[in-house]
């Protein structure tokens, strides 16, 4: 079982993912909420000299 979460970040032209992967179904629902909340909490930060991007 797995559970994924995908952004696009136009302004910066990138796409992010995070993924949760597990065998244990249980596990996996019990938590589903913390999953949720660290997905929340993320952030992009991009040093202006590493940029690409217009």
């Amino acid at each position: 079982m797995s559970v994924n979460y995908g952004w696009r970040v136009d302004s910066c032209g990138i796409d992010l993912s995070m993924r949760t992967v597990s065998d244990n179904i249980g596990w996996m629902s019990a938590n589903i909420d913390a999953f949720d909340e660290f997905a929340r909490l993320l952030r992009v930060i991009v040093h202006p000299n590493d940029s690409t991007f217009d």
